[in-house]
């Protein structure tokens, strides 16, 4: 179990490496971060791919996002889902 734990944190680590303003705002880290295969259901149950991620992420106005409640559910020994409700705040200028 001790792997598991060193993944969830390199998980979380990776995680939190997106909230960080200059990686959202630059195609070339968020393409590195993400998996080209990537896929993300949000809560409305739109599905988003690495792209949609990536000129949503440039796009958006500078914030405070900040990861609520980070969750993995290991699904193999190559697979796990990461589960984490974020929540923005948007700078109003």
């Amino acid at each position: 179990m001790e792997n598991d734990s060193v993944l969830i944190s390199e998980l979380l680590s990776l995680e939190e490496s997106l909230l960080k303003p200059n990686i959202r705002r630059s195609s070339e880290a968020l393409a590195d971060l993400i998996a080209d295969d990537f896929i993300e259901i949000g809560s409305s149950g739109r599905v988003y791919r690495k792209k949609d991620i990536i000129g949503t992420l440039n796009s958006e106005a500078a914030g405070n996002t900040t990861l609520l409640d980070f969750k993995v559910k290991l699904l193999s020994s190559e697979v796990a889902l990461v589960i984490l409700p974020s929540g923005h705040n948007y700078i109003e200028f």
